[in-house]
């Protein structure tokens, strides 16, 4: 008889990867541009930005718990010129955090920051939205940062889940 091999769950994947000095990255979803021309306001950029961590008062024993903080878009920031199309999102809870996101139209290349207050205490640029996405929520969530306990893909609006996890003997086990 062969013993069947139990997968680990996205959850223990995440708690894992979080737990070993590692991230998770929800890759967001976009506005979808229809094929009409010209391309509309707003499409290709994220519909929102996550950042992943643990509680802060988290136990060996907590298992799967995990935290999201997740910023929506700002139809009403949206800002487009020759040079620049700019997006502000924020999240559900009135806090002072937000996420700013540009797409420079001549170097085709997407600028972040998200800041507390005035201060960025994120930065990130890219060519290719995913990787940028990726660069941008590697840091794990900010103290003070709001955050809610493991969200789905759907309820952040992400396409998928980039979960690093460092070598770690321990973690050899969870493959």
């Amino acid at each position: 008889m062969i013993d069947k091999i139990a997968l680990p769950s996205t959850a223990e994947r995440i708690v894992a990867a979080l737990s070993w000095g590692g991230f998770a990255s929800f890759i967001p979803s976009v506005f979808e541009s229809p094929w009409e021309k010209p391309t509309p306001p707003m499409a290709g950029f994220p519909i929102s930005i996550c950042y992943t961590g643990l509680p802060r008062d988290r136990r060996p024993d907590d298992g799967e718990t995990y935290l999201v903080s997740t910023y929506w878009f700002d139809p009403a920031s949206y800002h487009e010129d020759d040079e620049l199309r700019a997006m502000t999102y924020r999240a559900r809870a009135a806090c002072n955090y937000r996420v700013v996101l540009g797409y420079a139209k001549k170097e085709h290349c997407w600028e972040g920051r998200k800041l507390r207050g005035t201060e960025a205490i994120i930065a990130a640029s890219g060519p290719e939205l995913v990787r940028f996405a990726i660069q941008l929520t590697l840091p794990s969530l900010d103290p003070g940062e709001p955050a809610e306990p493991m969200l789905t893909r759907r309820e952040t609006a992400s396409a998928g889940i980039w979960i690093f996890k460092p070598d770690h003997p321990r973690a050899r086990t969870l493959q």
